[in-house]
């Protein structure tokens, strides 16, 4: 069945479905969401949410205005905007609750960040894991997005346009512009060396399976 089919399958109340199209479509989310947040945990929650909004809203789904992955993407992608305008706020909050020594009013201490080092003796392939991802996450929204499409999920030009709803030249200058802020940003913390542009197959290896996400069609983990 395509996915049309099975949406619609899936608004008649079929679990099968849901199960089918969310084996489909949860990995290369997963994939963008991992990019755009640079969080395990975060994206994993964007994923789930957006397999929810599927499964409550299947009639939101208009086959005849593109792909359910594109659909899904553009689910993840508000999202993501509706996370970080939330972090952005909590953030302030707390900033704002701290006196000068950046110390919480109430008397608690502010908790320090995790350190980010990298274990001296990690493998080459783990450091460039960790820097591309950091180099990603440092761009801006508009070129994160290009890059977490069509380089890391292999998503058509076409797809990206329909997404953003903008002409395909605007991809492609995105993505151009894009790539070259990227190269400068995974090359930038190298301290010395042959220079090399960044793999973004490297990042792969780095995002969680889909089968360890829980509760987005009930009964535990999948």
């Amino acid at each position: 069945m395509d996915d049309a089919s099975l949406v619609e399958a899936l608004a008649g109340g079929n679990v099968e479905a849901a199960r089918e199209l969310y084996r489909r479509h949860c990995q290369p989310i997963l994939r963008f969401a991992v990019a755009m947040t640079d969080s395990r945990a975060a994206a994993e929650d964007i994923v789930h949410d957006t397999f929810v909004e599927l499964l409550q809203r299947p009639g939101n789904y208009d086959p005849e205005r593109g792909s359910l992955r594109a659909f899904l993407y553009g689910i993840a992608r508000h999202r993501i905007a509706r996370s970080t305008r939330t972090a952005a706020i909590a953030l302030a909050d707390s900033v704002d609750g701290q006196d000068e020594h950046g110390r919480i009013a109430a008397g608690k201490p502010a908790e320090p960040a995790a350190p980010a080092v990298t274990p001296e003796d990690q493998a080459e392939r783990s450091q460039d894991i960790e820097r591309l991802r950091k180099a990603i996450s440092s761009l801006p929204v508009v070129y994160r997005e290009v890059i977490a499409w069509c380089d890391l999920g292999e998503v058509p030009y076409a797809t990206v346009a329909d997404i953003l709803d903008c002409p395909i030249g605007t991809v492609r200058s995105r993505l151009h512009r894009a790539r070259v802020l990227l190269a400068k940003a995974f090359l930038a913390p190298r301290q010395g060396g042959a220079a090399r542009n960044p793999d973004p197959g490297t990042l792969g290896a780095a995002v969680p399976d889909c089968t360890r996400l829980d509760g987005v069609l009930g009964g535990g983990s999948a």
